[in-house]
């Protein structure tokens, strides 16, 4: 039983080589045998495990060493694509130029390409949206261009359709603008003529290239705006801080496809208006999961709200969208501003004006009659405002002769401004004149009978 004891610890300590002769056929034999057997088995298993460990730290390294292989391959590849990336964004960036230079009609772009990449320590892009603007002149005529497409694909086949619609678009906007050329054409006719154009070089892709999109003319001169939309998200409108669609139908098909046919829309820009075109990116957004599938927000009309507090600034209505949900798209927006500097100045010169009307008119109120006069020097229109309170200064300081000659050259543009005529009529009595006072409180009897007092004043007379 010692020496069992003793062995057993020695198998405990590692040494598998130990054995027990004890020749005894009892129980204790038959135990020792067992013990014996048991550090046989032992010896063998541990040098089974020790030749596998061997072999698999063996193997460990040799399949380390296939994916680290492998890995530097994937790099080298993964380097080698982004270099194909880096080499297409440099052919695509000179056709998204924005060529406008108009002073009426201002026009800005915003693109944000979903496939990022590095290249050469720098961030770059490369998708399938793009924009292009320019200026023409039709008959005589300065029209300013506007153009945003989504062509079909993502990454490289979506950058692919942008290499060729790009082309096209900038080879026509050559040829119709270069050396400020005029052509003997009307913007429909120029518009319908560009949309075959680009139609025909894309169906020469037999249906595996096809570009959404809205392309437009507006007129420096009216704000005459005359677009195609091709299966683009609907035209945006901002008036007065209130954002809507403008058309509610396509009026053709995505530009690639045979037999397509288009119809223009007309639209006339006031002064301050804001139009704003953009892909579908601006609306697919992932706003959460369920289920492990991704929600895509289906509201069309949340754009609205979002261009109405951004004000149509294109910068504040991304980073709104990009609030709100996650891009699953390419996003591009292109802003078209009409006569934006003119409506702030007349808004400007409006305010203006009501704040020098409500001055003058509480001089007069307490009686600072010269105040007032001061004031109405600087008023900025020769107007009929401007004309009758000053010759209510005048009447009221009792310099009569100058207030009848102004109130009389009133009455020759304005016949029937009552207040005029029944100042002359209060003006020519404070005279003495008596005749022309009555001939003026019955003509302004004629327009205001209700008015009592001036009623008692003519029957005196």
């Amino acid at each position: 039983i010692l020496t069992l004891n003793e062995n057993s610890k020695k198998i405990a300590a590692g040494d598998f080589d130990v054995r027990i002769q004890i020749k005894q056929k009892d129980e204790l034999g038959e135990l020792a045998n067992t013990f014996n057997f048991m550090a046989k088995s032992l010896k063998e298993s541990f040098l089974k495990i020790k030749e596998y460990n061997e072999l698999l730290e063996e193997k460990v390294k040799q399949r380390t060493q296939e994916l680290s292989e492998t890995l530097e391959k994937v790099q080298e590849l993964k380097k080698q694509q982004d270099g194909d990336y880096f080499l297409t964004s440099l052919l695509l960036n000179p056709l998204m130029q924005n060529r406008t230079k108009s002073e009426k009609v201002s026009i800005k772009f915003f693109i944000d390409q979903k496939k990022k990449f590095s290249f050469k320590n720098k961030e770059h892009s490369i998708g399938g949206d793009v924009c292009i603007s320019g200026d023409l002149r039709l008959k005589g005529k300065r029209y300013c261009m506007f153009f945003n497409g989504d062509a079909m694909g993502k990454s490289m086949q979506g950058a692919g359709g942008v290499l060729v619609i790009g082309s096209i678009v900038n080879s026509i906007m050559a040829r119709s603008a270069s050396n400020k050329r005029n052509l003997d054409m009307t913007a429909e006719e120029w518009l319908l003529e560009t949309f075959y154009e680009m139609n025909r070089v894309m169906e020469a892709f037999d249906g595996s290239m096809f570009v959404s999109c809205i392309m437009g003319l507006v007129s420096e001169e009216t704000g005459k705006m005359v677009y195609f939309n091709a299966e683009h998200p609907f035209t945006i409108l901002y008036r007065d801080g209130k954002a809507s669609f403008i058309e509610n139908v396509i009026s053709a098909h995505k530009i690639g496809l045979r037999d397509n046919n288009v119809e223009l829309f007309h639209f006339k820009l006031q002064p301050g208006d804001v139009v704003i075109c953009g892909s579908d990116g601006k609306d697919d957004l992932i706003i959460g999961q369920e289920d492990g599938i991704r929600q895509i927000n289906e509201n069309e009309t949340l754009i609205l709200s979002f261009v109405e507090k951004a004000k149509a600034d294109l910068s504040e209505i991304y980073n709104s969208l990009k609030e709100y949900g996650e891009f699953s798209d390419d996003i591009s927006l292109v802003r078209v501003g009409y006569k934006e500097e003119e409506a702030n100045q007349l808004e400007d010169e409006s305010s203006q004006i009501e704040f020098l009307n409500n001055e003058i008119v509480n001089l007069i109120k307490t009686n600072k009659y010269e105040e007032a006069l001061v004031k109405l020097e600087t008023y900025p229109y020769d107007n009929l405002y401007k004309n009758y309170y000053t010759a209510l200064c005048y009447s009221r300081m009792n310099k009569n002769k100058e207030a009848i000659e102004l109130l009389e050259r009133v009455l020759q543009d304005f016949k029937n401004h009552v207040k005029t005529i029944r100042l002359l009529g209060s003006t020519y009595l404070k005279l003495g004149n008596r005749k022309e006072a009555k001939k003026y409180f019955m003509k302004y009897l004629n327009l205001k009978p209700d008015d009592t007092k001036v009623l008692e004043l003519y029957k005196k007379l």
